[in-house]
């Protein structure tokens, strides 16, 4: 389906993969709103290291990655970061 939206798409299009770590994946699961309701088991059953698209297609961002360091990296990537600011 990914690779169908993305043969379909006119315009430039990029992928971004972020690659954690299960114990990292975990730890990150226990701070949001809905780490009581999907347990550990459901977490480690729907993980999947390294499931990458074929064909290279998608940018690794490796878990040190910090959020600005990746945001700041897809705004580059995409021409994004050339944009003026929005007011919001």
């Amino acid at each position: 389906m990914l690779a169908q939206l993305r043969d379909d798409h006119r315009g430039p299009t990029h992928g971004y993969y972020l690659d954690v770590p299960f114990g990292e994946t975990l730890a990150r699961h226990a701070t949001k709103p809905i780490a009581d309701d999907v347990n550990e088991a459901q977490l480690r059953d729907r993980y999947r290291p390294r499931d990458l698209l074929p064909g290279g297609i998608e940018t690794v961002i490796g878990a040190d990655s910090a959020l600005q360091e990746t945001v700041d990296r897809i705004m580059l990537d995409t021409g994004l970061a050339h944009l003026p600011a929005l007011d919001r």
